[in-house]
């Protein structure tokens, strides 16, 4: 039995390329302990390897360029053509699941899969949820998203990714009905910021399953530690 459903498959909001959504943890929990057992969201380029799409070198039309991963990581500031500061390691999950996917694991989800399965979601365990289409993407009591299309579109309930004190300030002056979740290299916190309960610098008390902090508008903004396998790309 398929541990996954196929959400999405078409042309991406941010840049018009094709990719894919599916979720995962349908049949089985998924074992990330900071996460608990949400159903996770995958959002890749279809005919591309997340590994593949993050080396290939940028296809340039008149004065702009753009490399695979655009498609479903626009401009984050953390993908690997960028600072390379991203904690996601492509060549486990992601890289497993795509190749599923191109095997023919994954059938299309139901249209009930939600009610079906009614754990929280945790949007975009790799990959930006803008990049998917407004009526695929929705946010419920106890889901996690964060986006850094912010500037571009409205947030659809998702955090707003933000990683330096200007983004932070801009977010409040452009009055986008978001919140921060920021990543960080400081031991600081500004504004009404608290630390991510599920990280070590915020006393690991809970996980996101049974936090639900960053679901919706109204609350808290969140920092964490940037974290990962290249961390130190992060200044």
């Amino acid at each position: 039995m398929s541990n996954g459903y196929i959400l999405y498959e078409g042309p991406s909001r941010l840049n018009g390329d094709p990719i894919v959504v599916i979720v995962t943890g349908v049949n089985r929990p998924s074992k990330n302990s900071k996460t608990g057992a949400m159903l996770q969201v995958w959002i890749m380029c279809q005919d591309v390897s997340p590994v593949e799409a993050v080396k290939a070198l940028p296809v340039f039309a008149g004065i702009y360029s753009r490399t695979p991963d655009s498609a479903i990581c626009g401009d984050c500031k953390h993908k690997p053509s960028n600072l390379n500061s991203c904690y996601v390691n492509l060549g486990q999950a992601p890289l497993g699941i795509w190749k599923a996917y191109k095997r023919g694991i994954y059938p299309t989800a139901p249209k009930n899969w939600r009610s079906m399965h009614q754990g929280p979601v945790r949007w975009g365990a790799y990959g930006d949820p803008l990049a998917m289409p407004r009526g695929i993407f929705k946010v419920l009591r106890g889901d996690t998203a964060y986006t850094h299309q912010w500037r571009r579109f409205d947030p659809n309930g998702a955090m707003a990714s933000v990683d330096s004190k200007s983004e932070f300030i801009a977010l409040a002056v452009r009055g986008i009905d978001a919140r921060a979740f920021r990543v960080t290299a400081e031991d600081d916190l500004w504004g009404d910021e608290i630390w991510c309960p599920a990280t070590k610098e915020g006393g690991l008390k809970t996980n996101c399953v049974d936090c639900g902090l960053c679901a919706g508008v109204n609350g808290m903004s969140i920092a964490v530690m940037v974290h990962g396998s290249t961390a130190g790309n992060f200044t």
